[in-house]
C-alpha cells in the first residue's frame, strides 16, 4: 500500500535513524516515538521524525557551546582579555584545519577531526567521485559542496533544518547517495553545502559502516552493532 501523505514506514524510519526495524517497532510500542497503526502497519509522521533529529543535533551543539564557554573563561584567566565566540570558533577552525598554533595560546584538542578519503555517487547509478572529507563526529550527516552534487547529477530530494555552530538555524537540501569507504559501499544522506563548504564525513554515515573514531591514532575503527533488546 502507498504511504499516507506525510508519513514514513518503519523501514524508512529505521534507515534514517540507523536502527533496526525491530528497534523502531519497539519505540512505537513503548510510545518513545509517535506513530499511527494503519491496518497491520506502523507509520511515523515525517515532521515528528525531523523534530527528533533536530533535538539530537541541538543537544550535540549545546555540548559544543559549553566547551567553548569553558575555553573563553580559560582565555580570560590566561590573557586577561575576553575573546568573542566568533574569534574562538574561527581560531579553532584554523588550528584544526591548518595545524597552525593558536593566537590565544590555547591548545585545541580536535575530537575526531582528521581527513578520510571517500567516494560518492548518485543513488540511481553512475560513477563515483572521490573526495577528502574531514571526519566530524559533531555533524549528523555527510556534507559536500553543491558543485560536486551538480557534477554527479544528484538532485535534492528534501530539505532538512540544521543548527549551525553559531546558533543560527538554516535549511539545506539533502538526498540519499551511495558512498564508498575503504572498499565498502553503503547508502547515506548527503547535505548540499555552499560552494566553499569543507566536505565533512558525519556520524550518520559512520554508523552505516559500523565505524567509530579513534581520536588518539586519528583513524576509523570497526565496532560491533548493538542488539540491546535481544538476549541469548
Amino acid at each position: 500500500m502507498a504511504n499516507p501523505e506525510g508519513m514514513l514506514t518503519v523501514a524508512e524510519v529505521a534507515h534514517r535513524m540507523g536502527r533496526s526495524t525491530e528497534q523502531v517497532r519497539r519505540y512505537l510500542r513503548e510510545k518513545k516515538l509517535p506513530g499511527e497503526r494503519i491496518g497491520h502497519q506502523w507509520f511515523v509522521p515525517q515532521k515528528a521524525l525531523e523534530e527528533e533529529e533536530m533535538d539530537r543535533l541541538t543537544e550535540r551543539r549545546l555540548a559544543i557551546f559549553e566547551e567553548v564557554r569553558a575555553l573563553r573563561e580559560e582565555v580570560h584567566k590566561r590573557l586577561g582579555r575576553e575573546y568573542s565566540l566568533e574569534e574562538l570558533m574561527d581560531e579553532a577552525r584554523e588550528v584544526t584545519c591548518s595545524g597552525a598554533p593558536a593566537a590565544s595560546g590555547l591548545e585545541y584538542r580536535a575530537m575526531g577531526t582528521f581527513r578520510q578519503r571517500i567516494s560518492i555517487a548518485p543513488l540511481s547509478g553512475g560513477e563515483f567521485q572521490e573526495l577528502d572529507a574531514l571526519v566530524d563526529t559533531g555533524s549528523t550527516y555527510t556534507f559536500v559542496p553543491r558543485s560536486l552534487t551538480a557534477k554527479l547529477g544528484i538532485m535534492p530530494e528534501d530539505s532538512f533544518p540544521f543548527v549551525l555552530a553559531d546558533g543560527r538555524r538554516i535549511e539545506y537540501p539533502v538526498a540519499w547517495v551511495r558512498v564508498r569507504l575503504d572498499g565498502r559501499q553503503s547508502l547515506t544522506i548527503c547535505v548540499f553545502g555552499e560552494e566553499d563548504t569543507q566536505p565533512l564525513l558525519g556520524s550518520f554515515t559512520l554508523e552505516a559502516f559500523r565505524l567509530a573514531v579513534d581520536t588518539v591514532n586519528k583513524r576509523l575503527i570497526p565496532v560491533p552493532g548493538l542488539l540491546v533488546g535481544v538476549t541469548s
